[in-house]
């Protein structure tokens, strides 16, 4: 069964590689797996807005929503749709390549399955950069980070990233990515 909690060393076990917060203006989180295909191309289009509010989101708060997109890189680039969704709030929200184009999905499930198809299809090392906690932006009703995706192999472009705390744990809830 799968719950939205993590497995304790999720963290420490994820290839990702990100220098401390204010080293860099330009961090990647990357992580590594197979060469993609050239069909491999994730989307984008627009979040709905939520009216919820950001709680918390101070430094340590910061902090774990970098280390939840380092997890999210590695899940990805591992092919591993159950990785990914611990990541994920039960009602997120993504917007980008499904099969047969560009689509949307709501819910853990139907977005687990969504990257499911997508990995079917062939993936490769999967990169997020701009990435910081500086980067993380906390004026509006969720914290986001808008950054650039680079899939070896495959396509690059821009992805915005929603976050939700939901039992004291931040999560994506919502996905956004260039079609």
């Amino acid at each position: 069964m799968t719950t939205d909690s993590e497995p304790a060393g999720v963290a420490s076990a994820t290839t990702g590689v990100l220098p401390p917060a204010g080293t860099s203006t330009s961090p990647s989180v990357t992580a590594q797996t197979k060469t993609a295909g050239a069909g491999d191309v994730p989307t984008s289009g627009t979040t709905p807005t939520s009216m919820s509010t950001a709680q918390g989101a101070g430094p340590s708060d910061k902090a774990a929503m970098v280390g939840l997109l380092r997890r999210y890189a590695a899940a990805y680039s591992a092919r591993d749709p159950e990785a990914l969704r611990r990541h994920f709030t039960r009602n997120v929200f993504r917007h980008g390549f499904q099969r047969g184009g560009c689509g949307n999905a709501y819910g853990r499930r139907s977005v687990v399955e969504a990257y499911a198809a997508q990995f079917a299809l062939g993936t490769g090392r999967y990169t997020l950069t701009g990435v910081s906690q500086r980067a993380i932006q906390t004026a509006r009703s969720h914290p986001t980070v808008n950054t650039r995706y680079a899939i070896a192999g495959g396509n690059d472009g821009r992805l915005a990233v929603q976050f939700s705390k939901s039992n004291g744990r931040w999560l994506i809830s919502r996905l956004n990515s260039h079609c």
